[in-house]
């Protein structure tokens, strides 16, 4: 049987600390109660907890004010610590960040969130894979592969003359491939790609995590904004380096190929940023040319998306596929997909590549079930509609 997590909880008011004991299960976690901030410090000395959960407007010394004296103990300030309070001002959770809390809970809190949002930062105890394993328990595997389902429907969407469209055959287990197009302020959009390493639970929960940091919507990505700025968002290589510097591989032990690419909606040009993902160009005869590949290194560059131009991204998982005994597809054979491939006609040409590069996979793989998610996603430029009236 696993050992108890002991969870040192420090709040001036007993209920709220009785309220955490009731949530937190007896068999894993043990509550270590302080009421007193100025106590807390030698509580967990002699206590030395796995976590300690903070509330922030206390007498006296405030939650903030400790937090900072446990960050400045040299036998204490590895220890993660996690506000848990009622207020969920952006000031005060940028606050609590910057002097060293992992995290921000707001009560009122579900109490299976809770529980998960503890478990994830046990990492001292946890090895990666037990870690996002043990925070997805609880929900089950039904859980994660509807958000699975969710997060990759294969949906067209248009922004101006700009049109995105990805495709996705998931493998047989529950895996890490996710491409998505999201709005960048009134004049910018973002095309994103992420493939996590290896099947499961996990793979999908960190997919999922650097989802919500990627992300420049309102109620996504609070985090980076307060961190970064909103601007992060219109820097791919600041925005991945931010995902990385979150996720090191070190910690969650797991490849991650990432990529970014915002595209001006006016004009057309765009940056890009990638590692590990296969990025490729193609204009209005399917010509290709290839902008980036399956290196470890990052890769950036940027260019000018013309009218009847596009941009295609394909993952590790499609790229890595082969049939029994045989080799992988490779970056070289999407080229040759995307060269040979004739545009669709009719309101979203780019489909036409985008199908046909996955065609070409499962046609290669003679019907075997994919051992990872295939996924390719375009956007392309149309030209602009012109209307006349007589």
């Amino acid at each position: 049987m696993s050992r108890k997590y002991r969870v040192l909880v420090v709040d001036d008011w007993e209920f709220n600390i009785e309220v955490l004991r009731f949530h937190l299960d007896e068999s894993r976690f043990e509550v270590i109660p302080s009421t007193n901030a100025l106590e807390a410090i030698e509580v967990a000395r002699s206590t030395m907890p796995d976590i300690i959960l903070l509330d922030i407007m206390m007498p006296g010394v405030d939650g903030f004010e400790l937090c900072k004296a446990l960050k400045g103990d040299d036998l204490l300030r590895d220890i993660p610590v996690v506000f848990v309070t009622v207020k969920s001002d952006p000031e005060s959770l940028l606050k609590g960040l910057e002097i060293g809390a992992v995290d921000f809970i707001t009560r009122p809190f579900v109490p299976e969130d809770l529980k998960q949002r503890l478990l994830l930062h046990f990492v001292e105890s946890l090895d990666g894979e037990s870690m996002l394993r043990m925070a997805m328990e609880r929900t089950g595997l039904e859980f994660a592969r509807g958000a699975r389902r969710r997060m990759s429907e294969n949906r067209i969407t248009t922004a101006g003359t700009l049109t995105y469209t990805p495709s996705t055959v998931p493998s047989e287990h529950v895996g890490g491939d996710l491409s998505w197009f999201t709005p960048v302020g009134p004049y910018h959009a973002g095309m994103c790609f992420v493939s996590v390493g290896g099947i499961g639970i996990g793979s999908t929960l960190l997919t999922a995590s650097i989802h919500a940091l990627m992300s420049p919507e309102p109620d996504q990505g609070l985090l980076c904004r307060l961190r970064h700025g909103s601007l992060v968002f219109r820097d791919p290589i600041k925005l991945l380096d931010v995902v990385e510097q979150a996720f090191p591989e070190e910690r969650t032990e797991r490849n991650i190929a990432i990529a970014y690419l915002l595209v001006d909606l006016r004009t057309g040009e765009y940056r890009h940023a990638s590692r590990g993902v296969g990025i490729i160009g193609f204009d209005s005869d399917s010509a290709a040319h290839r902008l980036a590949g399956l290196g470890d290194e990052l890769e950036e560059g940027s260019g000018r998306l013309i009218k009847e131009h596009g941009v295609v991204m394909v993952g590790p998982g499609l790229m890595e596929s082969a049939p029994e005994g045989g080799p992988p597809f490779g970056l070289g054979a999407v080229e040759d997909v995307v060269s040979r491939a004739s545009l669709a006609a009719g309101d979203h040409p780019e489909k036409g590549i985008v199908d046909a590069i996955i065609e070409e996979v499962n046609s290669q793989l003679a019907g075997v079930p994919p051992a990872a998610d295939l996924a390719a996603s375009a956007i392309f430029r149309a030209s602009p509609r012109v209307t006349t009236t007589r």
